[in-house]
């Protein structure tokens, strides 16, 4: 939340290498999407994030600077792998929109679109 009007931007680039490495680690047996930490998910900070987009003022608790909106695409390409699993039901708005349109992140490896598919 230090990044000030880019937190909500960064939390979903926090975001990226978590659920890459949750989906890694489930095709070697390991369930990291239901590791718990003080109660909370990695599908909690998913949910966060995406409500955050859709309601920038949910972060006023964390930092008073306005956010910067203007999302792309890109920025919600790590969610693909998460829908591929568990699909898009109960997700913000925001994530469910993004994927409708093929998600591309050069962080995470190109098509994540096609990468995610099981």
């Amino acid at each position: 939340m230090a990044r000030h009007e880019n937190a909500i931007r960064y939390q979903g680039f926090a975001l990226q290498p978590l659920i890459l490495i949750a989906q890694f680690a489930s095709r070697q047996g390991i369930d990291l999407f239901s590791y718990q930490t003080h109660k909370r998910t990695i599908r909690d900070a998913i949910l966060f994030f995406g409500d955050a987009v859709d309601d920038p003022s949910l972060i006023r608790p964390y930092t008073v600077d306005p956010q910067a909106g203007c999302f792309k695409p890109g920025d919600f390409a790590e969610f693909a792998y998460y829908s591929a699993r568990f699909g898009v039901e109960g997700l913000p708005s925001a994530i469910v929109h993004a994927l409708q349109s093929p998600t591309t992140s050069v962080h995470l490896g190109g098509s994540t679109t096609i990468l995610a598919v099981k």
